[in-house]
C-alpha cells in the first residue's frame, strides 16, 4: 500500500524534470546559434580587414617603389653630371631609364620625363606592386658650371697671415655699384655697398692668423693653426681654428670653435657661443653671451661673465687643409712660349694704350713704345691672344691704358709700377697679367680710383687679374687704391703703409704692417669670374619641388 502511494506521488515530478531538460536544450541552442553568428561575423570582419590591410600594404609598397624610382633617377642624374659636366637638360633626360624592377618582390617602376620650356627636367615615377599603384612627380633644374673656386675669400694665406695697425677687411659687390655706394636690396630698402662678408682663411697645415692693433674683420676667420686677436681687433663673424683661439679686448660677433684651447682676455667679448676641445679660460671683465663648452680644464675668473659653462668635449671638427696652388700656376705658365716683345718701359709722361689688336704710344715722351705683336696661348682651357714681354716697368708719371676688350700680358720678368703711375682700364675691358718675376705697386701708383667701380666684363673677366708664377715678393705699398684679383701662392705678399685693395688676395704668406689705414675690400663678383671649366664650381642638379599625383 505504501509503495503504490509513493509511486503515485513521483509521477508529476518526473514530468517536470523532463520539461526543464527541454528548456535548457533550447537555451543552449539559442546561445550556440548566437555564438556561431558572432564567430561568422568576426571571421567576415577579419577577412575584410585582411583584404584592406593587403590593399594598404600594396599601396604603401607601390609608393615606396615610386620613391625608389625617383631616388635612383636623382642618383643617375648626379652620376651623369659628374661623368659629363657639359651635360644639358636634354642629355640628362636621355640618361634616365624607362623602367626598372623595384627592391620589393613583384614591384617595378616606370619613368616618364619631359624637358620643360624653361630647360627644367620633369620626371614622373610610377610605382607598381601587385594591384597597388602610386605616382610621384619631381622637378629638377640644372645648375650649370660657373664661376670659380679660387677667388671666394677676401684673403687666402697658405702659411701665415699677420695684420697690424688698423687694417680693415670687408666685402662688397661690384655688380651693385662702386664700394660705398647705395643700392636697393631684395626688400626694396636702400643699403650701402660695403661691410659685407670678407672671409679670411689659411689652407696649409698649422698656418696661423694674427690680428693686432685695431683690425676689424667683417667676415669669418678659419685657420689650420692658431687664431690670435690682440689689442682691440674685432670680428663680425665666426672663428674656427685647428689649434688655439685667443681673443684680446675686442669683440667677436659670432661663434668660436677651437680645436685646442680657448682664452678670452680682459674685457674681451664673444657675442655667440664657444666650443673648445681642450682648456678654456676667461679673464676679469671678459664676457661670453652664449654657452662655453670645453673638454679640458676650465679657469674662469669670478669677474667674468658666461651664459652657461658646460664641461663636455664638443669634438670640434678640423678646418680642412687644401692646396695653396689649386691652379698649379707653375704648370700653367711653364707651357707658355718665350717672350717675343722684349723688355718694355713706360717712361715719364709717356702715355701708352694696349688693346687686343696691339699698342700705340700717344702724347708725352719722345721715346718710342713699339707696337706689340701677339701670339696665342692656351690659358685655362681656351686659346687666348696674348702679348709676351721680358718685363714691364712703369716709372714716374707714365700712363698705361687698357681698352677695346680683354688684354693678356705674359711677363717673364718683373712688373713694376712706381711714382705717380696710372693704370686705366676702360669699362668693359680687362687686363690679365701672368708674371714670372717681382710684382710691385709702390708710391703714388693709382688704379683703384679709375676702375674700383667696374665689375666683371661680358666675358666674365675681372677688370684686373694678376697671377704670379715665381717665389719673388709681391708688394703693394703706400696709401694706394688698387683693384686686383691677386693670385700669388708661391710669394710673400707685403702690404706696408696701409694700401687699399679692392678684389681678393692669395699668397704664400701675407703681412700688412705700419700704422696706415690699410683696407681689403673683397669683391663678391670675383666668385663668378671665368677661369675655365677645370676651375669652375661643378655643375649640380637641383630638386626644385615634388608631389604625389
Amino acid at each position: 500500500m505504501h509503495t503504490e502511494r509513493s509511486f503515485a506521488h513521483a509521477s508529476p515530478l518526473r514530468g517536470s524534470i523532463n520539461k526543464q531538460k527541454g528548456a535548457v536544450l533550447l537555451i543552449v541552442l539559442v546561445f550556440s546559434i548566437l555564438a556561431s553568428l558572432l564567430v561568422v561575423t568576426s571571421l567576415r570582419d577579419n577577412l575584410v580587414q585582411e583584404r584592406l590591410s593587403g590593399n594598404f600594404q600594396k599601396q604603401v609598397n607601390a609608393q615606396l617603389t615610386a620613391e625608389q624610382g625617383m631616388y635612383e633617377s636623382y642618383n643617375t642624374l648626379k652620376a651623369t653630371l659628374i661623368k659629363v659636366p657639359q651635360s644639358t637638360a636634354v642629355s640628362l633626360h636621355d640618361s634616365l631609364p624607362k623602367s626598372a624592377s623595384g627592391s620589393i618582390d613583384s614591384s617595378a617602376y616606370t619613368l616618364t620625363k619631359t624637358v620643360t620650356p624653361s630647360a627644367e627636367l620633369s620626371v614622373n615615377s610610377t610605382g607598381q606592386h601587385l594591384e597597388g599603384q602610386a605616382k610621384l612627380n619631381a622637378l629638377f633644374a640644372l645648375k650649370g658650371a660657373k664661376g670659380n673656386n679660387i677667388f671666394n675669400d677676401a684673403i687666402v694665406s697658405c702659411e701665415s697671415l699677420n695684420l697690424t695697425g688698423s687694417s680693415t677687411i670687408d666685402g662688397y659687390d661690384s655688380r651693385k655699384g662702386a664700394y660705398g655706394d647705395s643700392f636697393n636690396n631684395a626688400q626694396g630698402n636702400s643699403q650701402l655697398n660695403k661691410h659685407g662678408k670678407g672671409n679670411v682663411t689659411t689652407v696649409e697645415p698649422n698656418a696661423d692668423v694674427t690680428l693686432s692693433g685695431n683690425s676689424p674683420i667683417y667676415g669669418d676667420v678659419s685657420a689650420t693653426g692658431n687664431v690670435t686677436l690682440t689689442g682691440s681687433s674685432s670680428l663680425m663673424g665666426n672663428i674656427q681654428s685647428n689649434k688655439d683661439v685667443i681673443v684680446g679686448t675686442g669683440t667677436v660677433g659670432g661663434n668660436i670653435a677651437a680645436g685646442h684651447n680657448f682664452e678670452l682676455k680682459n674685457s674681451g667679448t664673444v657675442e655667440g657661443s664657444v666650443q673648445a676641445n681642450n682648456n678654456a679660460s676667461t679673464a676679469p671683465g671678459a664676457k661670453v653671451n652664449g654657452t662655453l663648452q670645453y673638454g679640458g680644464d676650465g679657469n674662469f675668473h669670478q669677474n667674468s661673465s658666461i651664459g652657461q659653462a658646460v664641461k663636455q668635449a664638443p669634438n670640434v671638427p678640423p678646418v680642412p687643409t687644401k692646396s695653396c696652388d689649386p691652379l698649379d700656376i707653375g704648370a700653367v705658365m711653364g707651357g707658355f712660349k718665350m717672350p717675343n716683345n722684349g723688355a718694355r718701359t713706360i717712361a715719364s709722361t709717356q702715355n701708352v694704350t694696349i688693346s687686343p689688336p696691339g699698342s700705340t704710344a700717344s702724347s708725352g715722351n719722345s721715346n718710342a713704345f713699339p707696337a706689340l705683336s701677339s701670339s696665342s696661348e692656351n690659358i685655362f682651357g681656351s686659346e687666348t691672344p696674348v702679348f709676351n714681354l721680358d718685363s714691364l716697368v712703369m716709372s714716374s708719371d707714365g700712363v698705361l691704358n687698357i681698352s677695346g676688350g680683354d688684354v693678356t700680358l705674359i711677363i717673364n720678368g718683373d712688373f713694376k709700377m712706381s711714382g705717380a703711375n696710372q693704370l686705366n682700364i676702360a669699362p668693359g675691358s680687362s687686363l690679365t697679367l701672368f708674371v714670372n718675376g717681382e710684382i710691385s705697386f709702390t708710391a703714388g701708383t693709382n688704379n683703384g680710383n679709375t676702375i674700383k667701380s667696374q665689375t666683371l666684363t661680358s666675358s666674365n673677366k675681372p677688370p684686373l687679374a694678376i697671377y704670379s708664377g715665381s717665389n719673388k715678393d709681391v708688394t703693394v705699398s703706400g696709401s694706394v687704391p688698387i683693384y686686383a684679383a691677386l693670385y700669388a701662392p708661391k710669394s710673400k705678399v707685403n702690404l706696408p703703409g696701409g694700401p687699399e685693395i679692392f678684389g681678393s688676395v692669395r699668397g704664400k704668406s701675407i703681412t700688412a704692417t705700419g700704422n696706415g689705414n690699410g683696407k681689403i675690400h673683397y669683391d663678391n663678383a670675383l666668385g663668378e669670374a671665368d677661369l675655365g671649366s677645370d676651375n669652375a664650381i661643378p655643375p649640380a642638379i637641383v630638386l626644385k619641388g615634388w608631389q604625389y599625383l
